[in-house]
């Protein structure tokens, strides 16, 4: 018996039908395109603000950190520091990144982590746009226990199913790297 014999007409339309149907992923111009900005425009800015303090430190030659911000400016050992990184779009990430924050004290040891999706997690990074001026707020809390004069924030990007795989540092503005694609962007002295 022949295969065709076995299978009813209806089948085989379907399958003949579905296989000029196969539907692409979208590509990521095309994610952009898409991507509806109204629920994410308070997050863009045209520019800084007066009070931050600029940067200019690059991440592979597409996302520069031109400025940062955060108060109090001289937190206590169990504060919440709120922290704002304006990130300006040079060229379009291809994919989605998390932003990593590590928190390290000076004159004692212990690290905090304040890794999030940026832009309050609303605003991926692969369908950011060129020219963009995204505003990123979170919070670093200082442990009770903080033993440091100081707080060192370092930050950088990274794909969240393969922490090691970071953002090239390309150029460290008025900051300091240390050779993992880290940006230490302040410290933040500790008041008693």
């Amino acid at each position: 018996m022949k295969i065709g014999a076995l299978l009813s007409p209806f089948v085989c339309a379907a399958f003949l039908t579905g296989v000029g149907c196969i539907e692409r992923a979208p590509t990521p111009a095309a994610k952009r395109a898409e991507f509806d900005r109204g629920p994410v425009q308070s997050l863009l800015v045209s520019e800084v603000p007066s009070t931050a303090i600029l940067q200019g430190a690059i991440f592979d030659h597409a996302i520069e950190l031109v400025a940062f911000d955060y108060f109090p400016r001289m937190p206590r050992p169990g504060d919440t520091v709120d922290v704002t990184f304006f990130w300006r779009v040079l060229r379009p990430p291809e994919v989605n990144y998390k932003i990593f924050v590590h928190g390290e004290a000076h004159g004692a040891t212990g690290r905090l982590n304040a890794d999030h999706w940026p832009a309050e997690g609303r605003y991926p990074t692969g369908v950011w746009q060129a020219g963009e001026i995204i505003r990123d707020r979170f919070p670093v809390r200082v442990s009770r226990h903080f033993e440091g004069d100081a707080l060192s924030l370092w930050t950088g990007f990274y794909r969240a199913r393969k922490s090691e795989e970071r953002l090239r540092l390309t150029s460290v503005g008025a900051g300091k790297g240390d050779g993992k694609n880290r940006l230490r962007v302040v410290s933040i002295p500790i008041g008693r």
